[in-house]
């Protein structure tokens, strides 16, 4: 956080009547008070190229209404000095200017511009210079020392003519010049001047450079009650919050804070010149700071309790519940009139919802911005975890009266509905080349702080994942849901089976493409198959007593469904021995095997046709260095694994007592965990190593060939890494190999969370996310992206980019 710089300049620098001894100490007494904006700086014509390379100055429409093209073509002819720049009116949009320095003469360097005259004029024995240089006319003279260049010639000659004794500076202009910094670019802001009755002197420093500007200050408040700062005076500022609940999207929010609401409440009144008794036994009693967040068409009002629990006592709820999102309760609301306390900060409007996320109160008029504003917040996609506004709040105070944070998707109508935007340069004006912000003011006796920073959208980027789409289906889900890919379009589409046994399809709109009855609930999960080798894929799974393949229509791919009298006791095996799309499809019943091939035929040459006792999982294929084997435990503790053919290829002598875990390959070794926690390893020439672990007897495991997880109450390893989680009730991981990389996921379904770790145990930038179960990870090759698909609450599912 800043250091507070300027909160350490010594008082008495600041309310000193005397300014300090520079080049242009007293180029000040040439300066009206009437004028609207004065720029001070070492060298104008490099201040005005540092603006001109800056990316968001460069897009804005800030200086618009100023000859900046004239000033730059005027100041370049001028030996850089220490000078001054003051504005003044011109009429309702445009100003004028008069240009300031020290000098020994009023020559002009040389242009090589063609389009470029000088002429010396003397009229009523005043003399002066006409330079024309490209578009630009400009008139300049010398007085008592001073160079005076400006675009009119009437203020010129004002300017010359106006003897010192004839300004009659204010108390406040002379404690805003200094205020200013030695050595740096200075703006100052005559807000009487320029309409925006927030102070009544402002004055800034500086530092520009090509993708960012930051300005650090004083604004200098006069009469306190009709100037908005002055609304904050006497009032103890606090550390603002509100960025915890500000989804990332948003499009800004500004917030105030306060120790004490009826001192805070006493000053509105005077703003508003509000005679009206201050309504004192209202829930803001139990707060410390209010704002708006900005969301696209939408906004919430958003009050900081300092004890919710406390607040909430004395206030209970009362209302009616409308909804319950993720855990939240929503209600409408009978009575906000306490909420137009805050005029004018805070216009109400019509909130009709409203609800309690841990110490914020939370207003909306529609119960959908309520809900992005809870799901950003279980995402951890929040402002304060963003990796621009943390760079901002390098430049900014922690606690502050007031804070502004935009982004260039701020509507014209958002800043004209806000007093606060409204008033406050420059968020109507910066138009859309920046990412993100802020400007800060934080009041002291008289006068308050100024801290600000603009960066644009080269200057950091950041990796926060976004939460792309949320599709509500329009079926209840039953059972487990599956990621598909539509092999036409390429994009993702999920099936679903409902309480009703039928299978629907759709797309990530909530679109149903078909529905198709089934027997029975899907046993284990769908898989994506190439049976006719054309690209085209279908879907392949079992039934209680049904092997499927559907086409994408859902229609029943020929000769399938294969039907069997017997009960079928595993999920489908599919085998792909040689990737080349010669699929085999293994069924279990209890302790029989049975293998067909894409045409529904029995596969000849497959010999393995009864275990001794039931099977446990589905058989499973793996290489190892070119050898393929066929793995399935049975309940009698003994560990098949067997050829292609299905011979016994490594002979297993021990018996194990096996777990709910699949088994896997790991460095080229057989891998799973038993029911009495036991890490166990087969050698492939059958030599067997067994870990002990201590354990609440439910050790989980998923692994591939270079990456090993075991998930241990809250303790999960990857790679021999341990991660202490919170403690929940978790799923089992997941390894997804996803474009190479390989991501490990599980779910915390007491918590509704979901996690994201890289095979080298580093959690994903913003995860865990919301979420009550993880439904799969893919990529999407029309958007190189990969993507999560969780389920939320009951038939939510939400898909997350990464």
């Amino acid at each position: 956080m800043i250091r507070h710089i300027l909160a350490l300049l010594p008082v008495f620098t600041l309310f000193s009547c005397d300014t300090s001894k520079n080049e242009t100490s007293n180029l000040y007494d040439l300066v009206p008070e009437k004028s609207s904006y004065i720029i001070d700086s070492e060298n104008i014509s490099s201040f005005l190229n540092e603006i001109d390379r800056n990316t968001v100055l460069n897009n804005s429409d800030i200086f618009k209404n100023f000859d900046l093209q004239g000033v730059k073509e005027s100041t370049s002819l001028f030996t850089p000095t220490n000078s001054l720049l003051y504005f003044i009116k011109k009429d309702s949009l445009y100003y004028n200017y008069v240009y300031l320095s020290k000098a020994k003469n009023d020559s002009l360097i040389n242009s090589s511009s063609a389009d470029f005259s000088v002429e010396t004029i003397t009229a009523k024995d005043f003399s002066y210079k006409k330079t024309v240089i490209g578009k630009s006319t400009f008139y300049s003279t010398k007085s008592n020392e001073v160079l005076i260049a400006s675009n009119s010639l009437k203020l010129l000659e004002e300017t010359a003519n106006r003897e010192q004794s004839e300004i009659n500076k204010s108390e406040n202009f002379k404690k805003a010049i200094a205020a200013r910094s030695i050595g740096k670019s200075s703006l100052f802001i005559h807000h009487k001047a320029s309409n925006h009755l927030i102070a009544d002197w402002s004055v800034v420093d500086l530092e520009i450079n090509n993708h960012t500007f930051s300005f650090n200050g004083i604004a200098i408040t006069k009469n306190q009650s009709n100037q908005l700062l002055g609304i904050f005076q006497g009032v103890r500022h606090q550390k603002n919050e509100l960025a915890k609940i500000t989804p990332t999207s948003a499009n800004g929010f500004y917030s105030f804070t306060y120790n004490d609401f009826s001192t805070l409440s006493k000053n509105l009144q005077d703003y508003r010149s509000d005679s009206s008794k201050v309504v004192k036994n209202t829930i803001l009693s139990y707060t410390k700071e209010a704002g708006v967040i900005l969301m696209g068409d939408a906004t919430a009002i958003a009050l900081t309790l300092v004890d919710p629990k406390l607040a909430m006592d004395d206030f209970p709820v009362k209302d009616e519940l409308k909804t319950e999102f993720r855990g939240i309760p929503i209600y409408s609301t009978s009575e906000i009139d306490y909420v137009r306390s805050f005029k004018p900060l805070i216009t109400a409007g019509s909130p009709k919802y409203y609800m309690l996320l841990e110490d914020f109160l939370v207003y909306s008029e529609k119960q959908e911005t309520l809900k992005r504003i809870i799901s950003s917040f279980q995402n951890n996609l929040t402002l304060d975890k963003n990796a621009t506004f943390e760079k901002i709040q390098e430049n900014l105070a922690e606690a502050s009266s007031l804070l502004i944070v935009t982004r260039p998707q701020l509507s014209k109508a958002q800043i004209e509905k806000s007093l606060l935007l409204n008033k406050i340069s420059p968020f109507g004006k910066l138009g859309k080349n920046y990412t993100l912000a802020a400007t800060q003011f934080v009041s002291n006796d008289g006068f308050a702080h100024i801290h600000g920073i603009v960066l644009d959208d080269s200057d950091i980027k950041s990796e926060d994942n976004k939460e792309l789409i949320t599709t509500t289906l329009p079926i209840k889900v039953s059972g487990k849901t599956f990621i598909l890919k539509n092999h036409h379009t390429k994009e993702l589409e999920i099936a679903v089976q409902d309480e009703g046994n039928v299978l629907s399809l759709l797309d990530l709109d909530g679109k149903v493409l078909w529905k198709k009855k089934l027997p029975t609930k899907i046993i284990g999960k769908i898989t994506q198959v190439d049976l006719f080798k054309n690209g085209n894929l279908q879907l392949a799974f079992t039934t209680l007593n049904k092997f499927h393949v559907l086409d994408r229509n859902g229609k029943e791919v020929k000769p399938f469904p294969l039907g069997f009298k017997d009960q079928i006791t595993q999920p489908v095996a599919i085998f792909d021995y040689d990737n080349n799309r010669n699929f085999r499809f293994v069924i279990v019943q209890k302790n029989e095997v049975l293998m067909y091939d894409f045409k529904g035929k029995a596969v000849k040459g497959f010999d393995f046709n009864k275990a001794s006792s039931e099977i446990l999982t589905s058989p499973k294929h793996i290489r190892i260095k070119n050898k393929d084997y066929i793995v399935f435990p049975e309940r009698s503790g003994k560990l098949n694994i067997l050829s292609r053919q299905g011979k016994e290829r490594i002979p297993v002598k021990e018996k194990f007592q096996f777990s709910e875990n699949d088994w896997y390959e790991n460095k080229n070794e057989f891998v799973s965990v038993s029911e009495d926690e036991k890490l166990i390893r087969v050698h492939q020439n059958g030599k067997i190593s067994a870990k002990q672990y201590t354990t609440d007897g439910n050790l989980q495991i998923a692994a591939n060939e270079n990456t090993l997880v075991l998930l241990s109450e809250n303790i999960l390893t990857i790679n021999s890494k341990e991660i202490p989680l919170d403690f929940g009730l978790y799923s089992s991981p997941k390894i997804f190999s996803v474009s190479g990389k390989n991501h490990i996921s599980l779910a915390d379904t007491q918590a509704n969370k979901v996690y994201l770790f890289n095979e080298k145990g580093e959690l994903a930038p913003n995860f865990p996310v919301y979420g009550n179960s993880l439904i799969g990870i893919t990529n999407s090759k029309t958007r190189s992206k990969s993507f999560m698909l969780v389920l939320g609450e009951s038939n939510e599912i939400i898909s997350y980019e990464f």
